[in-house]
């Protein structure tokens, strides 16, 4: 027997969105794939977690006969669980699903369930901290309210152009009283400084920086 899939079921104890969140109870169907060459007949399951913070709320599920070569479902007769508020976002908690069937057989079948698995039209948490304190939404985050809805808009004759001395040089501008203090990280600043380069921090920040690299850097400049 092998795993092939774990499906959250969190309609009816959890947040319906379809994964298993911190702070959430929801039950679950794990789908096995009957390798071997014999049928397994009177299949049933216990799960058993390997994290204390998932606590396994009904261990016990009946697959019924799972023939060589199918898969079988516990649809019927869902598994529930409970993640901890404690748990980050994005980890994986690894189980074991004890199978026996009729015959004496018995396998021991480990899987894994991310809890607070991040989509791709989820927003995307700030870390390593728990919990974050930011989040980046997209455009695509269409079931958030906070998500943007982006349009072109041309600036190239609105606004005050910014003249540099030369390549990579660094001007620190006041903001304007009707958009600062800007309100970064829990620091308020009255001041961005632009690069000629192409980025922008907050605060007076006048240091030359032309090098593209991966983020986050300590290179770089602040925020």
């Amino acid at each position: 027997m092998v795993s092939t899939a774990v499906v959250v079921h969190d309609s009816a104890r959890g947040n319906g969105n379809g994964r298993l969140d911190p702070n959430e109870s929801s039950d679950l169907e794990v789908r096995v794939l009957n390798n071997g060459l014999g049928h397994a007949y009177n299949l049933t399951g216990r799960l058993v977690s390997g994290d204390a913070r998932l606590t396994v709320l009904d261990p016990d599920a009946v697959y019924g006969l799972v023939r060589a070569g199918q898969t079988g479902s516990n649809i019927g007769d869902l598994l529930a669980v409970n993640a901890d508020g404690t748990i980050p976002p994005e980890t994986p908690v690894s189980c074991t699903l004890k199978l026996t069937a009729a015959g004496g057989y018995s396998v021991d079948l480990p899987f894994s369930i991310v809890v607070g698995l991040v989509r791709q039209s989820d927003p995307i948490p700030d870390g390593p901290r728990v919990p974050a304190l930011y989040y980046a939404y997209d455009e695509i985050d269409l079931a958030y309210q906070p998500h943007p809805a982006y349009n072109w808009v041309e600036i190239n004759a609105v606004g005050t152009r910014i003249t540099y001395s030369q390549n990579d040089a660094v001007v620190v501008v006041s903001l304007p009283t009707g958009f600062g203090p800007l309100k970064f990280y829990g620091q308020r600043y009255t001041q961005v400084s632009i690069s000629a380069d192409g980025w922008l921090c907050p605060g007076n920040y006048t240091m030359t920086d032309y090098s593209n690299v991966r983020l986050p850097d300590a290179s770089t400049p602040p925020g």
